[in-house]
């Protein structure tokens, strides 16, 4: 495809092709493989009058179904078969780069790790912003549709307390002595809640520390500046 971004390949490196919407927590994969440097191809998604589709109209909602059976974004296709669902993409990526542990050190910090993924997807994105963003696929009563935003944002808030308290105990980093798959995870996050109104560096500070740190990285804080007007939420009256 025409659109697609490709970074020097490996012999030994997997064939890799993310499916990423820059809306979407897709920048997640998108941030963890441009800082691991692994060599990968991106597609680029966008909602059309049909549905998704790649921005350059050459894949359809219908046959990226056959990639994403949900028709979501992120999908990871490694060597021709797909990964979905973010937790179990940022699993895999780590698999690549053992040496780098990014999910822990051991089985009960791997534990620990996959617990903070699979809250942040069901909880924090799933309950909370999926309330924020899309009150519609709650219910269709628009009328219903504000209330529903209110109760989200306070859930999202409620989560954001949660976050900012284990990290002010945690010695710097959510799992472990060092970087994670979560420390990544936790970026879409706040964008998302700087982005809708909240004051994170002053509500958070732990939590905010935490992006401070990982916007060091050049392929964060790129991704960062250019997806920050794109990702305003906009009502959808």
């Amino acid at each position: 495809m025409s659109n697609r971004k490709e970074t020097k390949r490996s012999k030994m490196a997997p064939d890799l092709t993310l499916y990423h919407s820059e809306r979407a927590c897709s920048l997640v994969v998108l941030c963890l493989l441009g800082d691991l440097d692994l060599p990968f191809k991106v597609v680029q998604m966008r909602m059309g009058p049909n549905g998704i589709e790649s921005v350059d109209g050459t894949l359809d909602r219908a046959k990226y179904l056959q990639i994403h059976p949900m028709a979501n974004v992120p999908a990871l296709v490694v060597d021709g078969q797909a990964i979905t669902e973010t937790p179990a993409i940022l699993s895999y990526i780590a698999s690549l780069v053992p040496d780098k542990h990014l999910l822990g050190n051991t089985p009960l910090e791997q534990a620990w790790a996959l617990s903070w993924m699979e809250w942040l997807a069901g909880s924090l994105h799933g309950r909370g912003f999926r309330s924020v963003f899309r009150p519609g696929r709650l219910t269709d009563d628009e009328s219903a549709h504000a209330a529903i935003r209110t109760k989200g944002q306070a859930f999202v808030k409620e989560c954001y307390v949660m976050i900012d308290e284990r990290l002010a105990k945690s010695s710097f980093f959510p799992v472990s002595n060092h970087e994670t798959v979560v420390d990544f995870y936790l970026i879409v996050f706040y964008i998302w809640g700087r982005d809708i109104g909240i004051d994170m560096a002053t509500e958070y500070p732990a939590y905010a520390r935490l992006f401070a740190r990982m916007s060091e990285k050049e392929v964060v804080r790129n991704v960062d500046l250019t997806l920050k007007p794109g990702m305003v939420y906009v009502p959808e009256e």
